[in-house]
């Protein structure tokens, strides 16, 4: 079997899924904005004086391990870092 052929197969059936998964959850970041309570500016957030200013980290997947949590809900995860004090969220 040619190298070039495996890679074909492996690109057309990762093209599959992805068609697949897009189905089942669009990818539209300006869903996770219109869910968010307001925007705020990031730089202030980092520079509020006299606390720690942490930056919350929202990941259904990660490059090296894959899937950490699919099913997270990120209106429930930002909430949840609001509440804890963190000053952003990276998504």
């Amino acid at each position: 079997m040619k190298p070039i052929g495996v890679l074909s197969r492996i690109l057309t059936r990762t093209r599959e899924r992805v068609a697949e998964r897009r189905k089942k959850r669009p990818l539209d970041p300006s869903a996770l904005v219109a869910q968010a309570s307001g925007h705020r500016p990031f730089a202030p957030a980092l520079t509020r004086a006299g606390q720690a200013n942490i930056i919350g980290e929202f990941k259904r997947r990660s490059p090296s391990r894959g899937i950490l949590r699919e099913d997270l809900d990120a209106a429930q995860v930002a909430q949840a870092y609001e509440v804890a004090g963190a000053a952003a969220l990276s998504v």
